[in-house]
């Protein structure tokens, strides 16, 4: 499969229908394809048909292009094909390939780098929410002999356990699919992706898609860095680090990865951490050893075999799993490390998953250099549908091979799977680092990193004396020892089903300790799984729970005499007002406490141990108690009472190191220093390094990702809320934006004075930088005080900004510019409780910028002039003033002047039907009912021009050109009489279609007397109409209804449905017809219902309006009529006409042939002479006749006739309309066949 050796001489891709599987002709399991960009390994047997480049083979191999005479130059990898124009890759377009296809103007583009330059590729809205429905695409281009780098400033996109909407970066070849990617990723520049030289060294393609999975959450979005660098790097030099190469140059350099060291990052060190989420390219050392029987093989849905295997990856996209089908009962697949670790402790992480009736053996072996293979972790069996987390403690062995072996069960029913490994030196409770993390290109990362992440944050115990407890800090390391080993009389409670437990629950408390496997159901607290195997035990607060409910385990047995080590592992996540856990000893209800811990300690497990002394005769007792808030679920596991002391514990044993750092022993007063993990600083790890990050954002969507966190030491706290606030006449009713936010509730038992406070202090920002600080603030009612403080860290901070008034019930945007004055700044808002409990003051939106902040919004922004008034930027102390419109005065224009008449209005404040003006059913879509911007940035207004609603059409995908949506009055009878119609109108955007008014009596057609199109002038602001609707006797306003239109009644009248002439031309009609016992019928909707009409009552109304017609210009009724028909009608046609009149209630007395109706019509038989013969040419609007008449002496005759009864002005119409359709659809890409009203 080299390249040198074919006839290709387009580029290798590997995306090809000829690539082989990566396993292709394998007898060892081991792949025979071995790509030199494993993050593409994806690619490789996924197609389904012919793909970009092998169509591009196939055109040069069978010389399609030979006969084109003038050649396009087609770009960006697109080819020349055998009708001599551009096939380009499927995300561009344009006669040459040098356009984006991307299915919104808010994204997408080409982007032409100059040398050194960078920009910023974002998704829409960002840092607000994307919406969903997009494609986009952006094309990237830097100068000749230079690459293209797209470095990750900030990612956060929607996924579950696979990705629900994504990045695609095609680095490779812009006509083949490249890696997908999504999740969260904080950090600046960590994630780089570089093109490569494999087709446009200087070209990328990225796109975004929020379209496919549209129903899926969204979030903030992404905001990338694009820039030229280099070409030393085309060869990706550094095996485990990032290159650099100066631009115009063919040098490198490497940034290693941690514990990797060497001029290409080649070199392990004994900190080197070993990382395998499994996803897409990454460089993991696990490798499928030669003799399996059975491979690992990555997956990233369920396996094929039913009811066994999980259905997704534990984080990320993909994971490892063993495809026991066709195999035989203990057969094994085994993968192992291929290259041998420096010596040094390590832990060993992993998930595992074992689902299946016939279940086999999951083994976990160590060896080294002189070390021999030992089985050091097994699980046989079925462990339920979940991921399990496991912890290994492996020594120090020289020369580390590491082997993950899965065994086939007795049956198929036993896949297999592992995610997440990690080899992290140190042990497992004091790891250097915390499991996988993304630290380079990777195709999918968790948007939950607790769920990747072992826990290592400790929180203080207490350890009591025989009388008196003191405090210290529980270890984090595995199971504690005791100063004599484990005997018989150790008791343990790991929860699982089977397990023995020495706890019960007791009968003397307020609820149970529930028995739980997964997430709790609460968001926002709790733990994701059990430490260890499938179940723990956690108290739900969520009501009916009350404040300060307690939940009690006790031991079933009294203690005997003697000393007792417990040791255990607890999770409490959730606000900081969540309740206590804990340990206490007394005969028949706790007595002495030994252990007490107190609020939220983050989404970790954490490990407990305390000596419980001079306990003789009593029992011991765990609780957890709820405090305020629902989000305060307690959770323990892996409960073990031993007998002896617990052994003495070093400063590093208690894992003071928060976050995953690393704790060291020093003779300094403290007794250690920690080693803190990327993003975290502090003497403890306990601060996120937050220097580099340019923006934080906080929408309140989660109690996590947020820079502003509670603080203790005030008086009450923040509370995140959705809807409205508890109290009446204070507080919003919703979010500005999303569904939730924060805010301080004033009631009892809050008094006058208290505070609540938020605050950076957890979070290290850059020293001695401008930092702009927007958010949005509601205080409404009677509050008090709302202040922005700014300070240095650990001394007193002094007010910046304040605001004490009542704003109304609405969300005002503020902003406050903080100067560089601080090595070490924090932040805070600051809630101070007025004199009543009308004083909620909420947050909302929240967003703190490096730099200096830009011009706040207009005063007119927020649309304060009412019912349509227009506002204009003034010097008053409002900022603006308003023009308000007719009816109307006030500053806002919210008082309303007398105006006596009828009238109709609507303002769109309620869903309610009391608006005349409705939705029809005979549109491609309907108007939406909104409150704020539209989900389209660029287009449509900010607001409502009055109130809070107004209506507006969506015009993102599905929608396409030409489609139209249509409110009408058809439901009501207006009274006779003229009309003047009034409304106000918003028209901007780019692509802007029309609006356009019409009207007309019910029983005709309806006129337009109004219409804009395109982006108006002000396209920001609210435009006002007003349109003189000219008398009618029963009006009606609405848009053209093609579907309700009949016409071409004479092509139906007296046929079957069946005949070959109907079913052609239904398919040229916009409206309905149906089968009804072989006669066809036509379908309309009339008032909300559906009515059908043969064609003989379709024409007889025709004939009714004909005789109104002839009535008025006559001056008296008419009763009696000649009909005339085409000479072709049959006799049951001529029946039918005859029909249509007596329904009309008109008197047929003859029908006679068109032509002979023309030559009467003409007078011929008044002519002088005697006979003649008359050719009579008709060309009508359906049928095509000629005849040779003769006459003499008034007597027609007709002696011949022939024609095309299919052969009309309507079928000129059809064949025009049809190449104007496929004019349009070469030209613009888009089929507007089915568009009833364009066509």
């Amino acid at each position: 499969m080299a390249k040198s050796n074919t006839q290709d001489n387009n580029p290798y891709d590997a995306e090809s229908s000829m690539q082989y599987s990566l396993y292709a002709f394998s007898n060892n399991r081991q792949k025979t394809i071995l790509f030199k960009d494993q993050r593409l390994e994806f690619l490789a047997d996924s197609a389904d048909g012919l793909e970009f480049y092998d169509i591009q083979d196939v055109t040069d191999a069978y010389k399609c292009t030979d006969h084109c005479i003038n050649k396009p130059n087609c770009q960006n990898g697109g080819f020349v094909n055998f009708q001599c124009s551009c096939t380009c890759p499927d995300v561009l377009t344009g006669a040459t390939c040098e356009q984006t296809v991307s299915n919104s103007q808010t994204c997408g583009g080409v982007i032409n780098l100059a040398t050194g330059e960078d920009r910023l590729i974002q998704s829409p809205n960002y840092p607000s929410n994307y919406p969903t429905g997009l494609e986009c695409t952006w094309l990237i281009k830097g100068p000749a002999n230079s690459m293209v780098r797209a470095s990750v400033q900030y990612m956060d996109i929607t996924s579950a356990s696979a990705c629900s909407h994504w990045l695609e970066y095609r680095y490779n070849l812009l006509g083949q699919k490249g890696p997908k990617v999504c999740g969260t990723n904080f950090v600046v520049d960590v994630e780089k992706w570089d093109s490569s030289p494999d087709e446009l060294s200087n070209a990328m393609i990225i796109r975004f898609d929020s379209n496919t999975y549209s129903s899926a959450a969204v979030s903030k979005g992404f905001s990338i860095k694009v820039s030229t660098i280099g070409t030393g790097c085309l060869n990706n030099p550094c095996v485990l680090g990032t290159c650099s190469s100066p631009l115009n140059s063919g040098t490198y350099t490497c940034a290693c990865n941690p514990g990797v060291a060497g001029t290409n990052c080649d070199q392990l060190t004994t900190s080197y951490q070993v990382i395998c989420t499994f996803e897409f390219g990454e460089k993991c050392p696990f490798e499928n050893e030669g003799n399996n029987v059975i491979n690992w093989d990555t997956n990233s849905q369920g396996t094929p075999s039913s009811n066994t295997g999980p259905n997704n990856a534990h984080g990320g996209f993909q994971y490892m799993y063993t495809e026991m089908s066709g195999k035989n009962p203990g057969d094994k697949a085994t993968m192992s490390t291929t290259s041998q670790l420096p010596t040094t402790s390590r832990c060993m992480m992993f998930y595992y998953h074992m689902k299946g009736s016939t279940m086999g053996t999951l083994n976990i072996y160590s060896e080294g250099t002189n070390t021999a293979k030992s089985n050091i972790w097994t699980r046989s069996g079925a462990q339920g549908d979940d991921w399990i987390k496991a912890e290994i403690d492996i020594p120090a062995i020289n020369g580390l091979k590491m082997t993950i072996e899965g065994v086939r069960g007795s049956n198929w029913s036993s896949d297999i799977a592992i995610d997440d490994v990690s080899l992290i030196p140190g042990t497992c409770g004091n790891s250097v680092t915390s499991g996988p993390t993304t630290t380079g290109p990777v195709t999918a990362a968790s948007t939950t990193p607790s769920t990747t992440t072992p826990s290592t944050t400790t929180p203080s115990t207490t350890t009591p004396s025989t009388t008196t407890p003191s405090t210290t800090t529980p270890s984090t390391t595995t199971a504690a020892t005791t100063t004599a080993a484990p005997t018989d009389g150790t008791q343990t409670c790991t929860f699982e089903d089977g397990a023995p437990c020495f706890l019960v629950e007791a009968t003397n408390d307020d609820f149970d300790w529930t028995l739980r496997s997964g997430s709790t159901p609460s968001g926002g607290t709790g733990p994701q799984s059990a430490v260890e195997g499938n179940k723990y035990k956690y108290v739900e607060v969520s009501s009916p729970r009350g404040s300060n409910d307690v939940a009690r385990l006790e031991s079933s047995t009294n203690l005997n005499a003697g000393d007792y080590c417990l040791t255990f592992q607890y999770h409490m996540f959730g606000l900081d007002t969540m309740g206590d856990l804990k340990i206490s000893t007394g005969v028949t209800a706790p007595e002495n406490e030994v252990f007490i811990e107190s609020g939220n300690l983050g989404d970790q497990w954490n490990k407990g141990m305390v000596t419980i002394s001079n306990a003789a005769g009593m029992k011991l007792f765990i609780e957890a108690n709820k405090e305020t808030s629902w989000q305060g679920d307690i959770a323990i596991d892996d409960i073990q009472l031993m007998p002896g002391v617990c052994a003495g514990v070093s400063p590093c044993d208690t894992s003071p190191c928060q976050n995953g750092g690393s704790c060291s022993e020093t003779t300094t007063a403290i007794g250690y220093t920690c080693s803190c993990l990327r993003r975290f600083v502090g003497q403890n790890c306990n601060q996120v390094d937050g220097k580099t990050v340019s923006e934080f954002a906080c929408d309140f969507e989660t109690t996590k990702n947020c820079v502003f966190k509670n603080v203790d030491d005030d008086d009450f706290q923040w509370t995140y809320k959705s809807g409205s606030t508890t109290s009446g006449g204070t507080g919003p009713s919703s979010a500005y934006e999303g569904t939730q936010y924060v805010y301080t509730e004033a009631s009892s038992p809050r008094g006058q004075g208290d505070t609540a406070v938020l605050s950076t202090v957890n979070t290290m920002l850059a020293g001695t930088s401008s930092y702009c600080l927007q958010f949005y603030l509601h205080m409404y009612g009677n509050p008090g005080t709302m202040e922005v403080k700014f300070g240095n860290r650990g001394s007193s901070s002094s007010s910046v900004w304040s605001e004490s008034a009542d704003q109304g019930n609405q969300w005002v945007f503020h902003q406050v510019e903080l100067p560089p004055s601080f090595a070490d700044p924090v932040i805070f808002f600051e809630a101070i409780r007025g004199s009543s409990y009308k004083g909620d003051v909420a947050l909302d939106s929240v967003k703190l910028s490096l730099g200096q902040c830009a011009s706040g919004p207009s005063p007119c922004a927020t649309n304060p002039c009412n019912n349509g008034g227009s506002c204009n930027e003034d010097d008053s102390s409002a900022g603006y003033y308003c023009n308000c419109m007719t009816g109307w005065s006030g500053d806002n224009c919210d008082v309303q002047q007398d105006v006596s008449g009828n009238s109709y209005s609507c303002g769109f404040e309620t869903a309610s039907a009391t608006c005349i003006f409705k939705d029809t059913t005979n549109d491609q879509f309907d108007w939406t009912r909104r409150t704020k911007s539209t989900p389209s940035s660029s287009t449509g207004p900010t607001g409502a021009a009055t109130g809070d609603y107004y209506m507006y059409i969506e015009t993102s995908s599905p929608r396409v050109f030409g489609d139209t949506a249509v409110l009408t009055t058809q439901d009501t009878n207006l009274p006779a009489g003229s009309w003047c119609l009034t409304f106000q109108y918003h028209m901007k955007g780019s692509s802007i279609g029309s609006l356009e008014v019409f009207a007309g009596d019910r029983s005709s057609s309806l006129t337009s007397i109004w219409t804009k199109s395109g982006e108006q002038v002000d396209p920001d602001l609210w435009k006002t109409a007003t349109i003189d609707i000219p008398q009618q006797s029963n009006p009606v306003n609405s848009a053209n209804e093609p579907v309700n239109t009949v016409f071409d009644a004479k092509r139906l009248i007296g046929r079957k449905f069946t005949d070959t002439t109907v079913q052609s031309d239904m398919k040229h009609w916009p409206f309905i017809v149906v089968d009804d016992a072989t006669k066809p019928k036509i379908t309309v909707d009339y008032k909300g219902e559906s009515k059908t009409f043969f064609p003989e009552e379709i024409s007889s109304m025709v004939l009714v309006k004909m005789k109104e017609t002839a009535e008025a210009y006559l001056g008296k009724l008419v009763n009696n009529s000649v009909i005339t028909v085409p000479a072709y009608f049959n006799d049951s046609q001529r029946q039918a006409t005859k029909d249509a009149g007596t329904i009309s209630g008109i008197n047929v007395l003859r029908i006679i042939n068109e032509q002979t109706a023309a030559a009467i019509a003409y007078g011929l038989d008044k002519k002088v002479g005697g006979e003649r013969n008359v050719l009579i040419f008709d060309l009508g609007g359906g049928t095509f006749d000629v005849s040779i008449l003769t006459i003499e002496d008034g007597i027609f005759e007709v002696k011949s006739t022939s024609g095309d009864t299919h052969l009309g002005g309507e079928d000129f119409d059809n064949r025009m309309v049809n190449h104007f359709i496929q004019e349009f659809k070469r030209k613009h890409k888009k089929d507007i066949s089915e568009n009833k009203r364009a066509v």
